[in-house]
């Protein structure tokens, strides 16, 4: 009997046993850099909480997570990206309520709600409207006013978007007539305001926080007043019940395998609740505010259908 044979029998079955291994660590996920689109301008509060979270997650999931952005069609043409990439999760997105809630409805775009897995909610920040810092105009009484003698011009990131339809609410509960300005960014609200092209925008408290010097907020359209602001009144107190906030929420294409998902939602859970994560949301005057992909699916299309009947009633929908 040859005595080799048992040993050249086990060396194959040992480099057999490595092969599989070595498949299965190849295979891990995540093993190569991780690209987050973001459907807006650097600069603008997506985009922010964006980085703020790629970095976050880059130490929660031990792989480089990086940034894109993909701006334009306020929004459409990167979360279109973000459907069309390939569900392998190297190629995410982080979108927001504009371009995944309103765009679908009022524009022709290639994705709907359901085109996504969900991964987690990012941000979560009431709007507010700002005007130029030495403005007259100093609450939602005051802007309702304004209105009243002068034509109320406002930007926001889109037509049908969350700010046009929360100034088109404002302006029929207070009785009067505005002018849509529709921009793709934050920046090109924030130029528009100071050459006196629009009167204000709603926006982000980190926006407003960042352009101090320049701009101002007068209203709120939360329920209750925003501790970043606690001197601002709500449009509800001063007689305008309106209630619209700007959220991002991190997705990836619909059909992600089911492994991946989970180490991605997992990360997103551990970077969001990192002590980094929040001092940097925190220095931007941003309201963390995570919430499982899970849950927030079905949110996110209840409010689809929300955001179709109000586009509806303003006749909106194309």
């Amino acid at each position: 009997m040859n005595r080799s044979m048992p040993c050249l029998a086990l060396g194959a079955l040992a480099a057999v046993l490595v092969g599989f291994g070595g498949d299965a660590e190849a295979q891990s996920y995540p093993d190569k850099p991780i690209s987050v689109i973001v459907p807006f301008s650097p600069g603008g509060q997506t985009d922010i909480a964006s980085r703020t979270l790629a970095d976050a997650l880059s130490e929660a999931l031990g792989e480089t997570v990086s940034v894109v952005n993909r701006a334009g069609a306020g929004g459409a043409i990167g979360t279109a990206e973000m459907a069309a990439a390939d569900t392998d999760g190297y190629t995410l997105g982080v979108t927001a309520s504009t371009p995944l809630m309103l765009k679908p409805f009022v524009s022709d775009v290639p994705y709907t709600v359901d085109s996504f897995d969900y991964v987690c909610r990012v941000f979560e920040n009431p709007m507010f409207f700002a005007v130029k810092v030495d403005s007259d105009i100093a609450s939602p009484k005051a802007l309702a006013d304004y209105a009243g003698s002068e034509r109320l011009r406002y930007g926001s990131s889109g037509n049908g978007s969350v700010q046009h339809l929360a100034m088109l609410q404002f302006s029929d509960l207070a009785g009067v007539e505005g002018v849509h300005v529709a921009n793709s960014s934050d920046a090109d609200n924030l130029r528009n305001i100071l050459a006196d092209v629009i009167t204000g925008t709603l926006t982000s408290s980190s926006v407003i926080k960042k352009n101090e010097d320049t701009l101002k907020p007068i209203g709120v359209m939360s329920r209750e007043r925003s501790p970043i602001f606690p001197d601002v009144p709500t449009f509800a107190e001063e007689g305008f019940p309106v209630y619209y906030s700007l959220w991002g929420v991190l997705v990836g294409p619909k059909g992600m395998p089911e492994d991946v998902l989970a180490t991605l939602r997992k990360g997103c859970a551990d970077a969001q609740s990192s002590e980094a994560f929040q001092s940097r949301m925190n220095e931007l005057g941003m309201v963390p505010a995570y919430m499982d992909g899970a849950e927030f699916e079905p949110l996110a299309k209840e409010e689809s259908a929300t955001s179709k009947a109000l586009l509806e009633k303003a006749g909106l929908i194309q």
